[in-house]
């Protein structure tokens, strides 16, 4: 199967194996790469909210907020007569209690690796009552996990570091799935053996991890000469920096991941063939009628 076609089933998954929702239960989203993989999964006319992060795919803006990421506004979302509540954190733990008190349940699905990833759209699916396109994007999924590390068998790894900002430098351990998206692109982050999410390494830990590459968000307010500034690493003697234009691709743990690795790729091993690049931007799997049905649903509600 090729890697076009691994990717576009996991895009278009539910318009090939996914029933029409019920259109019965009433979802608020505190995640952005949750809200995404709910569209994907063709269950974007179930929500009702969520967070003012959550700006992928174009249909998802239209939505009303109720909350910041992983932190819900309980007044708002009471107003929207929500059944259930998704993230993938939570800042504070003690909201999950609160809300349940009100009726409203919540779960929370960590999308710390692809494992993680392919649970919770085994999670989301029952809860949906979207089973059937919830197993195809997880074997989709899969198959997109075997040939993807085919493409890079005997390929050295490239030492990687992720910042998210660089002064002081912040970026990620093992509790992140960066490392999982890194492994399939042919690299190996300097800091996926530390045994933290996303954390402040110190310079000297930096410097002492000798990263041959360095990427980051183009948006983030890095750029070259501050990376020359504040950090004193082969990647930036080498120039091998690489901004990310896309920073939600790569960031986010979704339904394009796979688009995320061939970017990655692209960058750490440009010898290697990476072309049949798909589109960053995946379909909006809303079917026809779908707004209409979801309006009348919230005015039967």
């Amino acid at each position: 199967m090729t890697m076009r076609r691994i990717i576009f089933l996991l895009l278009c998954a539910a318009a090939v194996w996914g029933p029409a929702p019920a259109f019965a239960v009433r979802v608020v989203s505190l995640s952005p790469a949750l809200t995404e993989t709910i569209f994907a999964l063709g269950g974007g006319p179930l929500l009702v909210g969520r967070s003012a992060a959550c700006n992928r795919p174009a249909a998802a803006a239209k939505l009303p907020v109720a909350g910041d990421f992983a932190t819900p506004n309980l007044e708002v979302i009471v107003s929207l007569n929500a059944e259930l509540v998704v993230a993938d954190t939570l800042q504070d733990p003690t909201v999950k209690q609160a809300l349940g008190d009100l009726g409203v349940r919540v779960e929370v699905l960590p999308l710390n690796s692809l494992d993680d990833y392919e649970a919770a759209l085994t999670s989301l699916g029952g809860l949906l009552n979207l089973e059937t396109a919830a197993a195809g994007l997880k074997a989709a999924s899969r198959q997109a996990r075997r040939d993807l590390a085919s493409r890079i068998s005997g390929v050295a790894p490239v030492k990687t570091l992720l910042l998210f900002w660089d002064d002081p430098p912040m970026s990620c351990g093992r509790r992140a799935f960066f490392n999982d998206l890194l492994a399939l692109a042919g690299g190996v982050s300097v800091t996926g053996e530390i045994d933290a999410g996303y954390f402040y390494p110190s310079p000297e830990v930096v410097a002492a991890a000798a990263p041959e590459a360095v990427v980051y968000p183009a948006n983030g307010g890095m750029t070259v000469a501050s990376l020359k500034k504040h950090l004193s690493i082969p990647a930036v003697a080498g120039g091998r920096m690489y901004a990310v234009e896309d920073a939600d691709l790569i960031f986010r743990l979704t339904p394009r991941w796979p688009e995320a690795v061939v970017t990655l790729r692209g960058m750490l091993h440009p010898e290697l063939d990476n072309s049949g690049q798909p589109s960053a931007t995946p379909p909006e799997i809303l079917p026809d009628g779908a707004d209409d049905k979801r309006d009348k649903n919230l005015t039967e509600k």
